[in-house]
């Protein structure tokens, strides 16, 4: 389920910036999670992704209690520049199952490049992972800690470096995974996003090494 379209980042591997601007600011409500819950009375685990960032849902923690309430396992993945924030933290703590944080480089100039925002880097990303992982440890919660990685050609050769910073981290995984073109055939870059995931895939036997 995609809890949001608002998103602080400007990720250069995201079709986000090539939808309607109209459709930029779209929140997963509380009505509709409760029409899908309704709807799938069987759902045992739910996955909060797409292309915003989940903590930036303004109702997200009356989402998450929703999902609670009905003992459904929540797995997201966040960009990692809220994770600093002990509100976030919280919310992780408390209602998810697993969370993934993406980091696509151990590069700082490089980080930034595939993924801008603002003020927030690499620094800051890693300063909130250490956090909760720190807090997980202390028995906070039994959160599962993972690091995602979206391989492109900017990354690719980066990934043995960044699976020495997980295991420094000690974060519980790495999943290494490749572009997602949202958008269909027609639309503005969809091409070009196209190619791209082509191109990638290219790196498959450099990464099963």
């Amino acid at each position: 389920i995609e809890p949001t379209t608002r998103c602080n980042a400007t990720c250069g591997t995201c079709s986000r910036s090539s939808i309607a601007s109209d459709k930029l600011k779209v929140d997963l409500s509380l009505t509709t999670t409760k029409k899908i819950l309704e709807t799938f009375p069987d759902l045992t685990f739910i996955r909060l992704i797409g292309l915003g960032e989940v903590f930036l849902n303004p109702q997200i923690e009356d989402i998450l209690k929703l999902f609670k309430e009905r003992s459904i396992k929540v797995w997201i993945i966040t960009n990692g520049s809220l994770l600093r924030n002990e509100k976030v933290r919280r919310l992780i703590h408390q209602y998810i199952y697993d969370v993934g944080i993406s980091i696509d480089s151990t590069e700082k100039e490089a980080f930034k490049e595939i993924r801008p925002m603002g003020k927030i880097g690499l620094d800051e990303v890693l300063a909130g992972i250490q956090l909760l992982i720190k807090e997980r440890n202390e028995r906070k919660s039994n959160v599962i800690i993972g690091i995602h990685n979206t391989t492109n050609d900017l990354n690719y050769q980066n990934i043995p470096d960044l699976g020495s910073l997980c295991i420094h981290l000690g974060v519980d995984y790495l999943a290494v995974g490749f572009m997602e073109n949202w958008l269909v055939r027609g639309d503005p870059n969809y091409q070009e996003t196209a190619d791209r995931i082509h191109t990638a895939l290219q790196y498959i036997p450099f990464i099963k090494k």
